[in-house]
């Protein structure tokens, strides 16, 4: 009786650090994912050379039409 209680225990003990171990991993995991994540979408979202000027101006239409989507 003694002794199964002690194998039971001793599972039990087993299984809550397999599982804590395990959790840590699948954290660690997504803490790895979040971090690739921000620094791939950090990419390409500046330019280096100067940003140019746009040198369009308004025109107005010759007729007044209305267009549709």
């Amino acid at each position: 009786s003694w002794v199964a209680l002690t194998a039971v225990s001793l599972c039990v003990v087993a299984a809550v650090i397999v599982g804590g171990v395990v959790g840590a991993l699948f954290a660690a995991f997504l803490v790895m994912l979040l971090i690739y994540r921000m620094k791939k979408k950090d990419e390409g979202s500046y330019t280096l050379e100067e940003p140019k000027q746009a040198n369009v101006t308004y025109q107005k239409p010759d007729k007044q039409e209305e267009f549709y989507a």
